[in-house]
């Protein structure tokens, strides 16, 4: 079986290159792996290699349709080997007056998105949908969680400062009983391994 390195296949014309930038930026930035051909020279038999090997190893393709797609044979060829792979489409809509002038005959009846009027509301949309579908966790979300994290990392520790306090002065007027200071030294153990677990899981993100 093919590992699967990439999150999303780009499929789209050389003539979309700008939209395609804006695509792969944003799903990117949301946290997608994401591979394109912008650095091979198309139609040689290195690029035709790179592109089977790459669909082999994607989750799912984001297609830019437009007229531009709808005439290229080789993004028609991309959609075939998709569709043999079963990978899922995400159909982009950036230009054209019908689908039937901007869609490849196979992928007409697919959902899509079109945004041909709101570009960049669109493509966070589109960023959400891969997203949703493949849970990918993006910055914001990794930010967001380390936050929570770290918030409850100090609340822990203060706690732990707060029992060791009260168990040192326990002991210190020995006003506490035996089973006071156990209680108190089990809660501060079990406190302390509690921030060893939030540490660690802020060392894995």
């Amino acid at each position: 079986m093919t590992t699967k390195q990439h999150d999303i296949f780009i499929s789209y014309s050389r003539k979309d290159i700008e939209m395609m930038y804006q695509i792969r930026d944003a799903l990117r930035a949301g946290g997608a792996v994401v591979w394109t051909d912008e650095y091979l020279e198309p139609h040689t038999d290195e690029w035709q290699r790179a592109i089977k090997r790459a669909i082999q190893e994607s989750k799912g393709m984001v297609v830019i349709c437009s007229p531009n797609s709808e005439k290229s044979e080789w993004v028609g060829s991309e959609i075939t080997m998709a569709r043999d792979q079963r990978l899922p489409f995400f159909l982009y809509w950036i230009s054209g007056n019908s689908i039937s002038d901007s869609f490849h005959l196979s992928l007409v009846n697919h959902n899509h998105i079109d945004a041909r009027t709101d570009n960049q509301a669109k493509v966070q949309e589109l960023v959400d949908s891969v997203k949703k579908r493949f849970g990918i966790i993006g910055i914001a979300e990794l930010q967001d969680e380390i936050r929570l994290l770290t918030a409850k990392l100090n609340e822990e520790q203060r706690r732990v400062s707060n029992l060791t306090a009260q168990l040192e002065d326990a002991q210190s007027k020995s006003q506490g009983t035996d089973d006071l200071i156990a209680e108190l030294q089990a809660t501060r153990k079990r406190q302390t391994q509690r921030i060893t677990v939030l540490e660690t899981s802020l060392n894995d993100l």
